[in-house]
């Protein structure tokens, strides 16, 4: 599963983020082989200073139109977060369907309900692609995204 897209963060989702119409930025990788997940994740909203940064990954899930994953990461380099990420392919739902994201983070050892930050929204550009994969090393490219894509 992979994505390289932007979002405008909806107002009632989301949690001590400043949704002034600015777009967030995210891409990822994630992937779980031999009950072993792992990949990368980068989610950048500006309006907000927030850049967050997935370090290593607990699991990751996967349907044909939904994944989910979650791991360690950074806030702004520094410190250490737990991150759940949802991600929908939504052309696998409909042709009018549009994919949608959503990102939490909380502080490790605390509740997923007690995040530090929140957004979700559907996606303004990009695209998200689900697909079960077979033995081997992932790419971008694999995933249907631009040459070259950094995730």
């Amino acid at each position: 599963m992979g994505s390289v897209g932007w979002l405008f963060p909806e107002s009632p989702n989301s949690v001590n983020l400043v949704p002034d119409g600015s777009k967030a930025n995210f891409g990822f990788i994630a992937r779980n082989k031999s009950s072993v997940a792992s990949g990368n994740l980068e989610f950048q909203y500006n309006a907000s200073n927030i850049d967050l940064k997935i370090s290593t990954y607990d699991w990751a899930q996967s349907s044909s139109s939904q994944a989910i994953f979650e791991g360690t990461g950074t806030i702004n380099g520094s410190g250490s977060c737990k991150l759940r990420v949802g991600a929908v392919n939504g052309g696998r739902l409909g042709a009018e369907v549009s994919g949608r994201f959503e990102i939490r983070t909380w502080i490790t050892g605390r509740s997923f309900d007690s995040g530090l930050h929140r957004a979700e929204g559907n996606l303004s550009g990009g695209q998200i692609v689900v697909r079960k994969e077979s033995a081997g090393s992932l790419s971008g490219q694999q995933y249907g995204l631009p040459s070259g894509a950094v995730l």
